[in-house]
C-alpha cells in the first residue's frame, strides 16, 4: 500500500516550531558531529529533494557544522537535523516499493540515545520514499561500472582549510566510502568507528602538512592497495624525485634488485645490497613511521610499496647506506624525476615481448607485449612444450587476444560487482560475467603447459589477467602472492587539492573466491632469497620454466 510522508512533515514542523519539550540531556561533541556527517551523507544519496535540486549541499553542511558544534542539548542537536532535512526540500512523496529493507549499514538512524523518534521516524520515511533520479553527486561510469563523483571539488586555493572545510573533507571520503566502496566489509577496522577517532584528529590538524597526513592516514584504513590519497603538499613532503634503482623486502631486510647504471652518476650501487638506512635514519625507524599513511590488502604488497615509498627524496639525491656481504658501506646516489626512473626501467623490457628459451619454452612479458604481436607469438610458441607468463607487472590489455588461443571455448573467467546507482550502499552484477577465448568451441588451442609468474608486483589488472589466464586448461601459478587489489579504480577530490584513489568495483573468481585482500596465491610458492639476488638469479622464472618442461 502506498502511503504519504505527510506526518512526519507535520512533526518536523511542530518540533522546529518549538512543541516538543526541552530535555536536559547532552550529547558528546564527536557523537554529534558524526550523526550530522552520516545524516548529510544519506540526505546527499537518498532524498528525492536532493537529488533534483541544485542548491550546494556542502554549503548546506558548512553552514550546519558551527550550529551543531553549539547544539550540546540533544533537543538542540536535534533540531539542527531536522533543520537540514527541511534544507534537503521536505517534498512530500510516495513510498517506493522497490526500496529493499534497511540493513545494518543504516541502523545509525535508530539509535535512541542521539535521535528522538520524530527525527528516527522521518528518516526512515525518506529511505521508504526513495526513487531513482540521475543525481549529479555521483554516476556510473560507462563500460567499466565504478562509481565516479563529478560535482565534488578540490578547491586547490585552499591547501590548509578552515576547520569545517576540513571536516567537509572527512564527510565526503567517509560517506563516498560508506556507499560506493565494494570490499569496505574486508576492512580491518569498522568505518564508523574509523569516523569517530577521525573527526578530533581532523580538527586538531594545525597546517596543511598536519591535514594532508591526516587524509593519507584515513585512506590506508580502507586496507585497498588501489588507495591512496595524493597531493602538491604531500608531493612537498616525502618528495617527488626518485632513487634511480628498485627495492623490495627480502628476508626480512630491504634489498636492491634493480639499479639502473646510466642513472647513478658513477655511484656504486649493486644488485643484492642490503639498505639499512636512508640519509641516516635506519629502514626500520621509516617503516614504523610512514607504513600508517600507506594502504595495502595485504602484507607482501605492504612490504613491496614501502619500499617503492622511501626511495622517494625532496632532493636531488639521496645517501644509502649499505650492508653488501657483511661489509658497511654509504653511497650518495642521485635522485631523478619518477618519469626519468620509469623510463630507464622500461627501456631494459624486452621487444619483442616475447622470445623462445632454451628446452622448447616459450617466454611472454605482459609488460612489454603488445595485442597485436599476440597472434605471431602463438604462431611461433605452438609445439613448444610450454609457456611462461610473466606477469610480475601491471601488464598491457591483451589477456582477451591471449585467452583466443588458451582456451577451447569461450569461459566465464570472473564476475563483475558494481555499485549500485538506484540503492546507494548496494552491489550488484550489473554488468555480463567476464567471458574470454574464441568465438566458438575450438580443438586448435594451445596444448602446451601453461605457467604464470606472480608475485606481489602483480596488482589490479596483473591480477584480473593472471585470472584469465589461469582459466587455460591446466594452467599452474607459480611466484608470492598478489597484491590483492582488483577492480577498477575510483577517486575522490577533496578540499586542498587532495586525490584519493580506491578500488570502485569488484572482480571475484567464478567460484566466488575474493581477490581482494586475498590476494591470487600460487600453485607453486617460490620467494626470492637474498643469496639468489646477489648471484643474480631470478629463482621464480627457473622454477616456472622447470615446470613448463618437467610438468612437475
Amino acid at each position: 500500500m502506498k502511503t504519504r510522508r505527510v506526518l512526519p512533515v507535520l512533526l518536523l514542523a511542530t518540533l522546529l516550531a518549538g512543541a516538543v519539550p526541552a530535555r536536559a540531556q547532552e550529547l558528546g561533541l564527536t557523537d554529534r558531529l558524526a550523526a550530522l556527517a552520516k545524516t548529510w551523507g544519506f540526505l546527499k544519496y537518498y532524498d528525492n529533494g536532493v537529488v533534483l535540486s541544485d542548491r550546494d549541499w556542502d554549503g548546506v553542511l558548512i553552514e550546519s557544522l558551527p550550529r551543531v558544534k553549539r547544539a550540546v542539548a540533544k533537543d538542540a542537536f536535534n533540531h539542527e537535523i531536522l533543520m537540514l532535512v527541511r534544507a534537503a526540500g521536505m517534498e512530500d512523496q510516495t513510498r517506493n516499493p522497490e526500496i529493499p529493507p534497511r540493513d545494518a549499514d543504516l541502523a545509525w538512524m535508530d539509535d535512541k540515545r542521539l535521535f528522538h523518534g520524530v527525527t528516527r521516524a522521518l528518516l526512515n520515511e525518506i529511505y521508504l520514499c526513495h526513487q531513482y533520479y540521475d543525481n549529479r553527486y555521483v554516476m556510473r561510469r560507462e563500460g567499466s561500472g565504478e562509481a565516479y563523483f563529478p560535482a565534488e571539488l578540490s578547491d586547490d586555493d585552499m591547501a590548509d582549510p578552515a576547520e569545517d572545510y576540513k571536516l567537509l573533507a572527512l564527510f565526503r571520503f567517509w560517506n563516498i566510502i560508506h556507499y560506493f566502496f565494494p570490499y569496505r566489509s574486508l576492512m580491518d577496522k569498522d568505518w564508523d568507528s574509523v569516523l569517530e577517532a577521525f573527526i578530533p584528529k581532523v580538527m586538531s590538524t594545525r597546517s596543511a602538512q598536519d591535514y594532508h597526513l591526516a587524509m593519507a592516514e584515513l585512506a590506508a584504513f580502507l586496507n585497498d592497495g588501489h588507495a591512496m590519497a595524493s597531493s602538491q603538499a604531500m608531493d612537498d613532503l616525502w618528495g617527488a624525485n626518485w632513487a634511480p634503482a628498485r627495492a623490495r623486502w627480502v628476508e626480512g631486510k630491504m634489498v636492491v634488485v634493480k639499479a639502473f647504471p646510466a642513472l647513478l652518476g658513477g655511484a656504486d650501487l649493486r644488485t643484492g645490497d642490503v639498505i639499512t638506512a636512508l640519509d641516516g635514519v635506519p629502514v626500520e625507524d621509516l617503516r614504523r613511521d610512514r607504513r600508517k599513511y600507506i594502504s595495502a590488502s595485504n602484507e607482501p604488497f605492504l612490504d613491496q610499496r614501502l619500499c617503492w615509498f622511501l626511495l622517494r627524496s625532496k632532493t636531488g639525491n639521496m645517501t644509502l647506506s649499505l650492508d653488501r656481504f657483511g661489509a658497511a658501506l654509504d653511497v650518495r646516489i642521485p635522485c631523478l624525476p619518477k618519469a626519468t626512473v620509469d623510463q630507464a626501467e622500461a627501456a631494459a623490457w624486452p621487444s619483442p615481448g616475447y622470445s623462445l628459451r632454451p628446452g622448447n619454452i616459450g617466454y611472454a612479458h605482459l609488460k612489454a607485449l603488445q595485442a597485436d604481436e599476440v597472434a605471431t607469438m602463438f604462431s611461433q610458441f605452438r609445439d613448444t612444450v610450454g609457456i611462461v607468463f610473466d606477469l610480475r607487472n601491471v601488464p598491457n590489455p591483451t589477456l582477451y587476444e591471449i585467452c583466443k588461443f588458451l582456451y577451447p571455448k569461450p569461459l566465464e573467467f570472473a564476475r563483475p560487482v558494481t555499485p549500485s546507482m538506484r540503492f546507494p550502499g548496494k552491489f550488484e552484477s550489473a554488468l555480463p560475467a567476464f567471458v574470454a577465448g574464441p568465438a566458438q568451441e575450438s580443438e586448435a588451442y594451445y596444448r602446451g603447459r601453461v605457467v604464470i609468474v606472480v608475485d606481489e608486483d602483480t596488482l589490479s589488472r596483473g591480477e584480473f589477467t593472471t585470472m584469465a589466464l589461469r582459466a587455460a586448461p591446466g594452467a599452474v601459478v607459480v611466484g608470492g602472492r598478489t597484491a590483492g587489489a582488483d577492480g577498477n579504480v575510483s577517486s575522490i577530490e577533496l578540499p586542498g587539492g587532495i586525490t584519493v584513489t580506491f578500488t570502485g568495483t569488484s572482480s571475484v573468481y567464478y567460484n566466488h573466491y575474493q581477490t581482494q585482500r586475498n590476494g591470487i596465491v600460487p600453485d607453486i610458492v617460490v620467494r626470492p632469497t637474498l643469496d639468489g639476488i646477489r648471484a643474480g638469479r631470478d629463482e621464480c622464472l627457473e622454477r616456472a620454466f622447470d615446470y613448463a618442461l618437467n610438468g612437475r
